[in-house]
């Protein structure tokens, strides 16, 4: 459902998923001691859901919009962003065409992340005694962390695969090897977090098994999906950037 669209941003909030999403959000506040108030009654929680939600997506624009000033910056066309409670992207018009601008626009979201994260925590640290201001701001300022974290895995169309990638091109001068090493890097993490999920279910660790099995998997489709769209647009001479 599109609530919101100015000039190239876009954002879609599907109620039902906007609901559950709220559920698990008041869950963990209720469950986390240093966020749970004890005087926060249903009403509060709401409030508290809604407001993260709101952050939760507030977040993902922002780290969405530095990566659009990163590629404005380095004179790279973008299409738009798109902003929904399960994500977010930013289409890009073709490929940087040095390492250097490769890393700049991969590293900008990360870093917006984090400086977000610590403005968060200020606020978690100054306003302790506000109940809903300081579970809003903890949540949030964990989520950002979580977010650059998850960003940084060396696992393709992540940031840090893309971080990779550029590092790899800048040895090499080779775009098109580059990209099959950081796809195998991906791999071979997307391999260890399946292997940690099942090593977990055989020791009766079903939480942690479960988790590093979705979790493994969910990137290695993401990986699939990049690299098929990447293989296409390369055969299609829609990716064309310029080596130097």
């Amino acid at each position: 459902m599109l609530i919101l669209k100015f000039r190239n941003f876009r954002v879609y909030v599907n109620p039902v998923a906007a609901i559950i999403e709220m559920i698990g959000i008041s869950y963990i506040v209720n469950s986390v001691p240093s966020v749970a108030g004890p005087g926060l009654n249903f009403l509060g929680y709401l409030v508290v859901s809604f407001l993260i939600l709101v952050g939760l997506l507030g977040s993902l624009f922002a780290h969405e919009y530095a990566h659009f000033l990163a590629a404005r910056w380095i004179r790279l066309p973008v299409k738009g962003i798109t902003i929904s409670v399960f994500g977010a992207y930013t289409s890009v018009d073709g490929e940087p065409s040095t390492p250097k601008d490769a890393f700049i626009i991969s590293i900008a979201g990360p870093l917006m992340n984090v400086f977000i994260g610590a403005i968060f925590y200020a606020g978690y640290i100054v306003f302790p005694q506000a109940e809903i201001a300081a579970a809003v701001c903890f949540c949030l300022a964990v989520f950002n962390g979580v977010l650059g974290a998850y960003n940084l895995l060396p696992v393709m169309p992540l940031d840090g695969g893309f971080i990779v990638r550029s590092a790899f091109w800048k040895a090499s001068r080779d775009w098109g090897r580059s990209t099959r090493i950081s796809f195998d890097i991906g791999t071979g993490v997307v391999l260890i977090c399946i292997v940690t999920g099942v090593i977990n279910l055989f020791m009766r660790n079903t939480v942690a098994g479960v988790f590093f099995l979705i979790f493994g998997i969910c990137l290695w489709q993401s990986e699939r999906l990049a690299y098929q769209q990447m293989s296409a647009a390369r055969f299609l001479s829609m990716v064309s950037p310029r080596h130097r």
